[in-house]
């Protein structure tokens, strides 16, 4: 135990090591938290403060939500509206609370190093003069570098429509973002506590998983979902980008799996009616 971090090497034997804060640190941290949800004001010195102390008791919570957390309150802090916390300030310091006192600590696998997955997740749209067309579709990929899975769907117009609140021309973001999440609900139970490399071939999804941030409504909504599978999987995550050219998930996207099945793939089916399943959409 050493500056506020517990490091537990009980079953080290078996590859696993366990980081969590102290007590004392979780008590004090969770207490300044509460008062200030109570409140619900935050001076911008003392935001500051807190997102100091955050980030550090952040590096013994597993997964990436803390970051979105800390992103909160540093915008708090520099905003210009005053003191008032906002609902979303609020939530993310709720959020941070309960991940800080679930009692849950940070846990390394040595195992994880020796397996890593790949995922290939795609989509297309195709506006057309009427209904627009609309697919995803996502490969996994085992760590012996064999495509094992794949999912493709075409949504429903229903879909579409709740995907694109502002009526833009085109949801090609929400849709590659979308991808990710149901590769992710699809496959995490075979890659929990492994390392996951996820191939996407659009920057803004990208920027948005790497950053924990995005200014898009729908995309908010995804990625909330995608970190929180991130945590409960313990999955070691990395997100990069990958030339279409070169992405093997362009084809169940658009609904061809020839070569797919060739190589021995087998479908995850994905029902359309279920596609937006637990992604709240309405705010």
């Amino acid at each position: 135990m050493g500056l506020g971090v517990l490091v537990n090497l009980a079953d080290l034997h078996r590859g696993i090591v366990r980081f969590d804060n102290t007590q004392t640190r979780k008590t004090e941290l969770a207490s300044a938290i509460k008062a200030i949800l109570e409140s619900k004001n935050l001076a911008h010195r003392d935001a500051l403060k807190l997102r100091g102390r955050m980030q550090v008791s952040a590096g013994q919570l597993f997964g990436r939500i803390s970051r979105t957390c800390l992103a909160v309150v540093t915008e708090h802090a520099y905003s210009k509206v005053g003191q008032k916390l906002s609902p979303k300030a609020v939530s993310a310091l709720s959020l941070y609370l309960a991940m800080l006192t679930c009692d849950e600590p940070r846990i390394l696998l040595a195992k994880a190093s020796n397996r890593t997955w790949m995922i290939f997740t795609d989509a297309s749209f195709e506006p057309g003069q009427g209904t627009p067309e609309a697919g995803i579709g996502g490969v996994l990929v085992n760590p012996a570098g064999k495509p094992t899975h794949y999912f493709s769907c075409k949504l429903t117009s229903e879909n579409i429509s709740r995907l694109n609140p502002n009526k833009a021309d085109t949801i090609i973001f929400e849709l590659e973002f979308l991808a990710v999440l149901r590769a992710f609900r699809l496959w995490s139970c075979l890659f929990s506590g492994a390392q996951v490399i996820s191939f996407v071939d659009n920057n803004g999804v990208r920027d948005a998983l790497i950053s924990c941030h995005s200014s898009n409504c729908v995309g908010v909504c995804i990625l909330k979902e995608i970190l929180k599978l991130e945590s409960t999987s313990k999955v070691l995550q990395w997100y990069s980008r990958v030339p279409s050219i070169s992405n093997i998930a362009d084809d169940p996207s658009r609904f061809v799996f020839t070569q797919l099945k060739a190589l021995g793939c087998r479908e995850t089916f994905l029902n359309s009616d279920c596609v937006l399943d637990k992604l709240d959409l309405s705010k």
